[in-house]
Formats: C-alpha cells, sequence, structure tokens
C-alpha cells in the first residue's frame, strides 16, 4: 500500500483546478512545500492525438538519491504524471474515491524501487518507466495501454535554473477542451498537484415541519471542494445516545439526498414523540466527507401533534386548549385525543363513543384500549358513595400495556359512582 504523505497546491490557472491542451500556467506555490515534488508550472500542446506535457519542478529529478532504504521494495519511489479526463465528464473515467474523479489516460514516469541498495544517479530516463495507461470503468482499473516517452531538461544555471519533465503519450479521443492535470510524489514526502481539492463546504442544517414523528431537516452544500460530490444528506440520531452524530456513529440514521451543491431537505422519519435529536448536514467528494455545525431539534408530543394537526397550532390556548370544546360536542380536546387518538376529527366526536361501564358479577367494569398513536396521557379511575370531593377512592388498573381494565365491587350499592380521568403531560 504507498503511503503517500499528500499537500495540495492551489492552481493558478483561469479554468479552475484543470488545465486544457496548450495552457501554460505558473503555480507559484513551488519550492514552499516539499523536496523533489514542487511543481512550478505546467504546459502542454496538442499535435493529432499526441500530447506533449511540461511539468516544471523545483528539484534536479535526477540528481535524487535512489532505492532509499526507507523505501518497501515494490512501491513508487518517484512519479510524475499527466491525468487526462478525455471527455471532460466526471460521469466517465475514474470514480470519486479517486484522487480525481472522471480520469481516461494518465500518463505516467515512474520509478518502482527494485533494489535494497540506494545510490545516487544521473542516468535520467533510464532509471524510469513512462507508459499511458487507460481506467477501465469494468474492472475498476488502471492498465498500461502504450508506450510513452519521458525526458528531461535543465535550461541555465544557478540561481535561475529551470528543470522539466516532459511526457509525451498519444491518448484517443483527446481534444482541445480535455481536461488536464498534473501531479508529482516522491514515496516518503509526498505529492504535488496543479489542483486543488478539500473536502465539500456545508452550512449549518435547519429543521422545520416538525411533529411527533416526522420532521423535515436540510442543509446548503455551498462548496464542492474542487470535485464532484457524490453524496450528501443528514445523519441524525437520539441526543441521548449521540449527540454529535456522523456516519457509522451508534444510534446514527443516515438519510441521503440527491444533487451536488446547493439547498436540499429529506424527510425523517419515525421518530419517537418528545424526544431530543442531534443531527447535522454532510457531503462527501474524492478527498472525504465534510460536515456542518450540529443542531438540535425536539419532536412534539402526540397531543401537541394533533392540536397542530387540527387547530393549527400545538399550544395548549384558545380553541386548541386541552380543556376547551369549540365545536360544542360535550367532549373536551383532552377526552377526544385520549379515546380516539391522533386521528380523530373532533368535529365529529360523539359522547356516546365514549367507553362504558359494565356491571358483571357484581362489579362495575370499564374495559378499554388506547387509540394507536396516543402517548404521554395517563388513564386512572375513581368510586365514590357521595360525589363528595373527600369521597373519591382510586381504582387500580388491572390491564397492561394499552390495555386498561379499572373494576369495583358495587358492594350491593346502587348508588355507587364512578370516573375516569385523564391526565396529560
Amino acid at each position: 500500500m504507498r503511503a503517500l504523505v499528500v499537500s495540495f497546491v492551489m492552481t493558478s490557472s483561469a479554468h479552475g483546478e484543470y488545465q486544457f491542451p496548450g495552457d501554460n500556467e505558473a503555480y507559484p506555490w513551488g519550492g514552499s512545500l516539499l523536496d523533489y515534488v514542487d511543481i512550478t508550472r505546467f504546459r502542454s500542446s496538442l499535435s493529432g492525438s499526441e500530447l506533449d506535457a511540461y511539468i516544471h519542478v523545483d528539484e534536479w529529478p535526477f540528481q535524487f538519491l535512489w532505492d532509499r532504504n526507507t523505501v518497501p521494495v515494490g512501491e513508487i519511489e518517484y512519479s510524475w504524471v499527466v491525468a487526462i479526463d478525455v471527455d471532460g465528464s466526471a460521469s466517465t473515467g475514474t470514480p470519486a474515491s479517486y484522487h480525481l474523479r472522471g480520469i481516461d489516460y494518465e500518463i505516467r514516469s515512474e520509478h518502482i524501487k527494485t533494489s535494497q541498495s540506494q545510490h545516487y544517479s544521473t542516468a535520467g530516463p533510464a532509471l524510469l518507466t513512462t507508459k499511458v495507461w487507460k481506467y477501465n470503468q469494468s474492472t475498476g482499473q488502471f492498465s498500461v495501454f502504450s508506450d510513452a516517452t519521458m525526458g528531461s531538461l535543465r535550461i541555465a544555471q544557478p540561481p535561475n535554473e529551470v528543470y522539466f519533465i516532459r511526457l509525451t503519450g498519444v491518448i484517443p479521443g483527446i481534444k482541445a477542451n480535455s481536461k488536464l492535470y498534473a501531479r508529482t510524489s516522491d514515496y516518503l514526502t509526498g505529492s504535488d498537484y496543479t489542483f486543488y481539492l478539500s473536502s465539500p463546504s456545508v452550512a449549518a442544517p435547519t429543521s422545520s415541519s416538525i411533529g411527533s414523528s416526522t420532521a423535515i431537516l436540510g442543509a446548503n452544500v455551498t462548496n464542492d471542494g474542487g470535485d464532484t460530490i457524490f453524496s450528501r444528506g443528514i445523519v441524525f440520531s437520539s441526543t441521548t445516545t449521540n449527540n454529535n452524530p456522523s456516519i457509522g456513529g451508534v444510534g446514527v440514521t443516515v438519510l441521503n439526498a440527491s444533487g451536488t451543491t446547493g439547498s436540499f431537505t429529506v424527510n425523517a422519519t419515525g421518530l419517537e414523540p418528545s424526544a431530543a435529536y442531534s443531527f447535522r448536514a454532510y457531503a462527501t467528494n474524492a478527498v472525504g466527507t465534510a460536515y456542518s455545525t450540529g443542531s438540535s431539534f425536539v419532536t412534539l408530543s402526540a397531543l401537541a401533534n394533533w392540536r397542530q394537526v387540527w387547530y393549527g397550532s400545538s399550544t395548549n390556548s384558545g380553541d386548541a386548549a386541552d380543556g376547551a370544546d369549540p365545536y360544542k360536542t360535550g367532549l373536551a380536546n383532552l377526552l377526544v385525543f385520549a379515546f380516539f387518538g391522533p386521528n380523530q376529527n373532533p368535529i365529529q366526536a360523539r359522547i356516546s363513543n365514549l367507553p362504558r361501564p359494565q356491571v358483571v358479577g357484581g362489579r362495575l367494569t370499564y374495559s378499554f384500549s388506547a387509540p394507536s398513536g396516543v402517548s404521554g396521557i395517563s388513564y386512572s379511575a375513581e368510586w365514590s358513595d357521595s360525589l363528595l370531593s373527600n369521597d373519591w377512592h382510586n381504582i387500580p388498573d388491572m390491564g397492561s400495556g394499552v390495555q386498561h381494565i379499572f373494576s369495583v365491587d358495587l358492594n350491593n350499592n346502587i348508588r355507587r359512582f364512578t370516573r375516569l380521568r385523564i391526565i396529560s403531560p
């Protein structure tokens, strides 16, 4: 596995991170980064299908120390590469997991360590293998396509020396608007590029339309980092489980969004009522995954969501208040929700549909189930023989889960009264 320390150089090209055949652009960062790999200029020309490219470098390549002891045998020690996106499309050629997306061919001149004896040499191209490589989308690999040539030039004398690596190869289908990139690398010290890549930039995320089990989450990918974004979306988790969610994190759900840059929204579903959630936006390109700052939201209670649906307000006030009966049905809102559930339109609720007690074997019994979707509600029952305020006694709930059973002995007393009580959070 090649262990390269990677540095990036911002291109000064008018085309952004790439050049066209015939361009000639300077890279003033050369000389300020790492030994052996600094690019100071990249220029090229095209004759038919033959590309002639010059990588101006900051050091004379053939006075290097070769086959260094710390480089494993079989690894690429030095390389000079021109990468070509023939059709200018990211949808063909190398995938986003490669250091550049959309590359169809590369002209590579490289030295693979084969000896354990390090040495200095001025042998030049004889130390290097120079080939045109073609990317195969079926196999996901580069393979040698044809021979290429490599040459080097050293012009002038110190302190104004100029060094060139010249790579020449025939590239099928290349044209004037094909995209060109150059890179150099030293196994031990790193790589230099004529393009600049970074992870994407993602603005702070947003939340809206928060219900008891759903929410709309979104964000804005403001910059692709110089490479095509191939994945973006939202990650979220219960705050109590993970307050800083990321892909693959504990309890984290990933919601993928389509598109690359710009704003997007996704629908979060299956949430718990009255629960706190943390979330972040993310976007991924070939460099890696970037996350936005974190944010959070709290889902509505099931009751508050019912108010929002039927009254347009989640607050316990006005027509939506628990004790309000705006449609004069004889049923307060809290009773409608507790006994008929979140899908019940309050205007259609009827007292006659409330649970009715049954007298069986000398006992008065209520037996009912809480409707699906009801949560945060407490049910209880009491009995009294006098209806006096201090003469109400609790009836134990003999049911379990959503099933409630309240039963009291009539004790031969035909005037025993019972009542159900509903308590909201």
